[in-house]
């Protein structure tokens, strides 16, 4: 009697607000979402602040609904109106105790990292990297960037798809010094390519600056788990799609490892949701692990996967490549780039042919090296000379220093840690190019 009573609890509780998130996130919904913001902004005569942000949010929404490069018709009409009226993409306002203030300079310097010094004599330009979209608020309140692009090249790792965002499309005011931006998403790419002006996209993003000497193959590990899932707890993150698919498995035997956050989630929302499906006792919960933790469940685990739809370049499948555990995500996925999860490093499949590619992944199939082909095609090295050709082709192959190659280990370092003696320090550029100092 009590099962019959709990499920339907856990159902509402858990597993419906998921559902309707489901639902709210569809193609179909996103589009009409997209056209109505984009009615509301014409009713606003598409001039100001409020218009634009909303004719920049359909934008973002009707990305659900670009199946390919080529914007669907409201996106070209956001797009036209865009370049026709020259809008202005000022910084937006930064509200203090928001998690963004510009006082919070710590976190920035963080998410700062200066890839090249300037020549003594400025006959060439330094590079420096920010990372994450929210920093990039909070340099432009905090920096002058006038005074910092004359000194630098700026590059930015956003850190989710939908490029039409104010935080990111303020650094035209730059212009004509360009701005390089990471871009996995093809769409993001070829959307800065058709609005961009001085924003040149390149093809790299969280997943191409994994540390490989913290996530790589531990000899002798026992394989433990059939499946892992490195995603924070928030709802978006889809675990429900996972359960769903191992419970039509119906195999007691089926092991998987879930590492996960709080931030923005609950995990005692994910333990209503396994017991909902009735997999309690098939599943292993891990949070505040360190990368040398993490590392180690990769090593244990069969297949790495990934349930979201929307992403920015994600880390977590690429990390497990680095571990040479074969990756597994939606073959609809927004954000990584696709070409990365291929025959050598991992699958993409449809949501409703999940359970049949967890049961093909078991037991180690043959065919797959992740590792080495991500040694190969994204290492960090590989990375840098990758920005390094797209700054040159920019500015000339002698207007920049050779960079210093940086990882993700989450925040921001040299992968030689030598080069942080010789490099000037993001505490020290945020006091020189500070405004008003």
């Amino acid at each position: 009697m009590k099962r019959l009573i709990a499920r339907p609890l856990l159902f509402g509780r858990h597993l419906l607000p998921r559902l309707v998130m489901d639902l709210s996130n569809s193609r179909q919904v996103r589009w009409v979402f997209g056209v109505l913001a984009t009615l509301a902004a014409a009713l606003l005569r598409g001039r100001g602040e409020r218009a634009r942000e909303l004719l920049l949010g359909a934008h973002r929404t009707l990305l659900w609904s670009q199946l390919s490069d080529r914007p669907v018709v409201p996106q070209r009409i956001i797009e036209a109106h865009m370049l026709r009226h020259e809008i202005r993409f000022s910084a937006p306002m930064v509200m203090a105790g928001d998690g963004n203030s510009p006082a919070d300079l710590g976190l920035l310097a963080k998410r700062m990292i200066v890839l090249s010094a300037p020549a003594a004599d400025r006959s060439r330009k330094g590079v420096l990297l920010v990372m994450f979209t929210a920093q990039f608020v909070e340099l432009t309140a905090a920096l002058d960037l006038a005074l910092l692009s004359r000194d630098y090249h700026l590059v930015l790792e956003p850190s989710y798809s939908g490029y039409a965002d104010t935080a990111i499309l303020q650094f035209k005011q730059l212009a004509p010094a360009p701005v390089f931006v990471m871009a996995t998403e093809r769409r993001d790419f070829t959307f800065l390519e058709r609005v961009g002006g001085n924003l040149i996209p390149v093809r790299l993003g969280s997943s191409d600056w994994v540390d490989p000497h913290t996530f790589t193959p531990l000899g002798g590990t026992k394989k433990r788990y059939d499946a892992i899932m490195v995603a924070g707890w928030e709802r978006l993150k889809r675990h429900h799609a996972l359960f769903k698919a191992i419970a039509e498995l119906n195999d007691p035997s089926y092991r998987f490892c879930l590492v996960g956050s709080s931030w923005r989630g609950s995990r005692r929302e994910i333990e209503g949701l396994l017991a909902y499906y009735g997999l309690s006792g098939q599943a292993e919960l891990h949070e505040k692990l360190t990368p040398a933790e993490v590392n180690r469940r990769f090593n244990e685990s069969g297949v790495n996967v990934l349930m979201t739809r929307r992403e920015g370049s994600n880390r977590s499948l690429f990390e497990g490549m680095f571990a040479d555990v074969p990756a597994l995500a939606l073959s609809s996925i927004i954000g990584p780039n696709l070409a990365w999860l291929n025959s050598e490093g991992g699958r993409l499949v449809e949501e409703d042919r999940l359970s049949e590619a967890l049961v093909a992944f078991r037991g180690s199939p043959a065919g797959y090296r992740p590792r080495a082909w991500a040694l190969e095609h994204i290492s960090p090295v590989v990375s840098t000379q990758t920005l390094e050709r797209a700054i040159a082709r920019a500015v000339g192959s002698n207007a920049v220093m050779p960079l210093s190659v940086k990882v993700n280990a989450p925040e921001l370092k040299y992968l030689d840690a030598s080069h942080s003696e010789s490099l000037p320090a993001a505490d020290e550029l945020i006091r020189r190019y500070a405004i008003g100092r």
